[in-house]
C-alpha cells in the first residue's frame, strides 16, 4: 500500500514543533472520541521522518518512524486501510502497531506465523489474541 510522503529530509526537531502544537489543541477526552473513525476516512501519511494520521485536517496521532523497527508501517501495510472494513478504524491501527511492536520486542514470532496478507478478521483476531496473552504473561496485565 502507497502512502504520501511530505518533505522526507524536513528536520526532525521542526516537524515535531509543529505536531506538538497540533496536539496540544485538542485534550485526550477528544481525542479518544476519534478512536472510531474508520481509518480509511483518514489521511495518514510521513511528514518528514513522522507517521501523521488526520481526519478532516484534524491531527488524531503521530509517531516518529523508526527505520530498525518501523511497527507503525507494518501495522499500516498489513491492515491496508484503503481497502475499507468496519474493524480497521484509527484506534484499532493504534493498538495493532502495539501489538506488532510487543511480539516483536519480546522475541515471538507472532509476526511471522500469523500474520498475512490480505489481513481477515479473523487472522488479526488471532494475532491479537496472541499478543494479548503475551503480554498479560510478560508485564503481569495488558500494556495495549
Amino acid at each position: 500500500m502507497k502512502y504520501e510522503h511530505i518533505d522526507p529530509i524536513e528536520d526532525l526537531v521542526y516537524t515535531r514543533e509543529l505536531l506538538n502544537k497540533k496536539w496540544a489543541e485538542k485534550t485526550t477526552e477528544q481525542r479518544q472520541e476519534k478512536q472510531n473513525i474508520n481509518a480509511a476516512d483518514c489521511r495518514i501519511y510521513m511528514r518528514g521522518q513522522v507517521w501523521i494520521i488526520e481526519h478532516e485536517g484534524e491531527l488524531l496521532y503521530y509517531e516518529t518512524h523508526s527505520e530498525s523497527y518501523p511497527f507503525f508501517e507494518m501495522a499500516f501495510h498489513y491492515m491496508n486501510v484503503e481497502k475499507r472494513a468496519k474493524w480497521k478504524t484509527v484506534g484499532e491501527l493504534i493498538t495493532f502497531r502495539q501489538a506488532i511492536r510487543e511480539a516483536t520486542v519480546q522475541g515471538t514470532d507472532y509476526c511471522e506465523t500469523i500474520l498475512e496478507e490480505p489481513l481477515t478478521t479473523r487472522i488479526y483476531q488471532k494475532f491479537m489474541k496472541f499478543a494479548r496473552a503475551h503480554d498479560l504473561m510478560h508485564h503481569g496485565g495488558h500494556t495495549f
